[in-house]
């Protein structure tokens, strides 16, 4: 092993944490970046009262584990840091509305004359899912709505701006009345959500990596420029300090990157232009501590521009929202419209893990500008070139994301191998193979 390699993690989310942990286990020298005051990214838990008056775990960020189908990396390490995963089946019995309008999701679907199989019929004349939306709902209104608004849970984009050719499969399962192609690999019927989570928050995962990284992590670190010179990267961040190192992983969304110099950091113009145009959500969470089940019978309301689901134990309801709140008061009374819940203010949540609320609070990804988004999408402006695969030095990179002079590294779950971009399976399985490429290149 060559000696005194001095390497940087930009970012401390979950890619960030697992690239360092493993290169730090192999012996190597490791510094972790991290631009605000946590680690952890967009694995987010916080405390939350609910109806019952107890307190509850709620996911502000990434929810469920099964969302990166089999999961066998994050499966892996959590068992290695001895953490428990939970796992729960929650019905979805959807209530799609509108105004006067209400219908019940899956009786919509099989009212519709148009199925799946009709599908591969419309894709031409669509650019984009929300056009194919349109064209597979033709005047049905409500079905549209809940299309759109289910997509766009899921997805994060607007489907306007998701691309028909990786899309397609989970739009294909909503119209069958499931959630995405990846969550077939678990039995389940598709009317349920199969749901994995960590033991006492996903939160846990990313804080018990950083204890591993004790002295590590500097936090309230935000970059600003990134320089090659000759055989070393320089660093320099806002507060003005700068650094050297041998190799970096940049381990942050790539709606950030704007916040970066590249000038110097031998990145080709058109892939740092295509880089950039990859697609982040705009969708985020707003939690309401509303009983749901004891008052309908039903466990979701689908309306436009949002969607309900529940916390892991089903006591706090989690809006999804899209851009911005429109007629969210609505949207209580039509979920529980004999608890007189005020809608009151909407708290912007602490940057801070297992904060205690005792109000409806939200958590605006796209808001921040260290995340500019909740997680990167298949866009319209760049999508099956997002799946190209290269091999360098017998590592496979996604093409966009090559290593610079094996100096300049890229993790994220926009940089996955896997299928399931915008995961935390994704982000973990990103993080572990950039450190094992550093490790190769240290042992020759």
């Amino acid at each position: 092993m060559k000696k005194d390699v001095k390497i940087a993690v930009i970012g401390a989310g979950l890619a960030g944490l697992a690239a360092a942990y493993r290169l730090m286990q192999y012996g190597l020298e490791v510094d972790v970046f991290e631009a605000k005051n946590r680690a952890g990214g967009r694995v987010f838990t916080v405390l939350m009262e609910n109806y019952l008056g107890d307190i509850a775990e709620v996911e502000l960020g990434a929810q469920n584990i099964t969302d990166g189908g089999e999961s066998a990396y994050l499966l892996n390490l959590a068992k290695e840091l001895n953490l428990n995963i939970q796992q729960k089946i929650i019905d979805t019995n959807h209530l799609v509305y509108s105004g006067s309008d209400k219908a019940d999701y899956a009786q919509l679907l099989a009212n519709h004359h148009s199925t799946a199989a009709d599908i591969k019929k419309l894709v031409d004349k669509a650019n984009n899912i929300g056009q194919l939306i349109e064209l597979f709902c033709e005047d049905n209104r409500l079905l549209q709505q809940a299309l759109f608004s289910r997509m766009m849970a899921y997805e994060g984009l607007n489907p306007y701006e998701q691309s028909i050719y990786h899309n397609i499969e989970t739009f294909e399962c909503a119209i069958s009345g499931g959630v995405a192609k990846v969550h077939e690999f678990y039995e389940h019927k598709h009317d349920q959500v199969v749901t994995s989570f960590i033991k006492g928050g996903n939160a846990r995962l990313p804080m018990e990596i950083a204890k591993r990284l004790e002295g590590k992590i500097h936090y309230n670190k935000a970059l600003s420029k990134i320089a090659i010179n000759g055989s070393c990267t320089i660093l320099t961040f806002v507060d003005q300090s700068v650094y050297e190192y041998d190799h970096v992983i940049l381990a942050i969304p790539v709606a950030t990157f704007n916040n970066i110099d590249f000038s110097e950091a031998k990145i080709e113009k058109n892939q740092l232009r295509k880089i950039e145009s990859i697609g982040y959500g705009s969708n985020y969470k707003i939690a309401l501590p509303l009983d749901l089940k004891q008052k309908n019978n039903i466990s979701s309301i689908i309306k436009d521009n949002m969607l309900s689901f529940y916390n892991n134990d089903e006591t706090i309801q989690l809006l999804y929202v899209n851009d911005k709140v429109q007629n969210v008061q609505d949207f209580i009374n039509v979920l529980s419209p004999s608890n007189n819940h005020s809608m009151g203010p909407i708290m912007q949540v602490a940057d801070q893990n297992y904060k205690i609320y005792k109000q409806n609070i939200c958590c605006d990804w796209k808001k921040d500008r260290y995340f500019k988004g909740s997680y990167a999408g298949y866009s319209v402006s760049i999508s099956e070139e997002l799946d190209k695969i290269e091999y360098h030095l017998e590592t496979p990179y996604k093409a966009l994301f090559t290593p610079i002079s094996n100096m300049l590294f890229f993790a994220g779950e926009h940089t996955t191998i896997l299928e399931c971009i915008g995961t935390m399976e994704a982000a973990v399985e990103s993080g572990e193979r950039m450190a094992k490429a550093i490790i190769k290149l240290t042992a020759n």
